[in-house]
């Protein structure tokens, strides 16, 4: 991330200077799930750290370039980090190495909230994934996805509520949903977006219903697109008091799905004990929250 969107040093600058620099605030966000646990890194680089160029970017060791793999192109992310406090008791290091190949790639923008200034880029809304970490020792490989979001403020500034998913098909296919809603002094209004993606292309398809999936150990609600009366399996990755990534088992468009499903609460966000609570879960510039 440019402009580390969960960074209090970042809020507090920005509210200090509407110059504050992104760049002083960027970090190369890595969360890893296996058998043995988690492996969460969140560290935060100063602008000296950065380097960036058309097709590459430098965070800290880690980065994230475009090549030719295998004669395609593909995004390779070569990472040497440190995880963060929490969930390990000792930090370790993450080091590897994450390859996507898109079926197809797409620079459309998709409006989040009202006026545009919130973006969303589906760069490679259906790609294949090869994992390749040396710690921890981990190889996989299977559907993957990238995008991007962008914009001038941050995102508790702008929404209240999101929710996004992608539903990754047993026929190959990908389905992808966001929805927001702004806050009320912001109209409250609210989005959604839906895409069924085949080898990369878009077809437009009704959206099944949102299906209610409870809320987590912190109460933040959690909605997706399900094929009504699907059975649900749910297991929660990252449970956090504004935040919360669950995995979700059920049934989409007619077919076994493998869903990756976010829910953020701005309002939560903006609150100042959530914001004493995120350092624990971040490296770098501890003793520098308010500048």
């Amino acid at each position: 991330m440019v402009g580390n969107a969960f960074s209090p040093r970042y809020h507090a600058a920005r509210k200090a200077s509407k110059d504050a620099n992104p760049l002083d605030y960027s970090t190369m966000h890595v969360a890893v799930y296996g058998p043995n646990g988690k492996s969460f890194a969140l560290t935060e680089h100063g602008e000296n750290q950065v380097e960036r160029s058309e097709n590459r970017v430098l965070i800290g060791k880690s980065s994230m370039a475009w090549e030719s793999c295998l004669g395609r192109p593909c995004l390779v992310a070569r990472l040497d980090e440190i995880t963060a406090p929490f969930p390990r008791l000792l930090p370790q290091p993450l080091r590897g190495e994450v390859r996507l190949w898109p079926e197809r790639t797409s620079d459309e923008t998709v409006a989040l909230d009202a006026d545009g200034k919130h973006r969303w880029f589906c760069h490679a809304p259906d790609a294949r994934v090869s994992v390749r970490l040396e710690e921890p020792d981990l190889r996989f490989e299977g559907s993957g996805y990238f995008d991007e979001n962008a914009g001038p403020e941050g995102l508790e500034d702008a929404f209240s509520e999101w929710q996004w998913s992608r539903a990754s098909l047993r026929s190959g296919r990908s389905f992808v949903h966001y929805a927001t809603r702004e806050h009320a002094e912001r109209g409250g209004g609210a989005r959604s977006s839906s895409r069924l993606f085949a080898k990369g292309e878009p077809t437009n398809v009704l959206a099944p219903p949102e299906i209610d999936l409870g809320r987590t150990r912190f109460g933040l609600p959690r909605r997706a697109r399900l094929d009504a009366g699907t059975s649900v399996a749910l297991h929660t990755l990252e449970d956090g008091p504004h935040y919360a990534r669950t995995l979700v088992r059920g049934r989409v468009l007619g077919e076994d799905a493998c869903i990756m499903h976010e829910t953020f609460d701005g309002g939560r966000f903006r609150s100042s004990w959530v914001r004493f609570l995120l350092p624990f879960r971040m490296r770098g510039g501890r003793a520098k929250l308010f500048p």
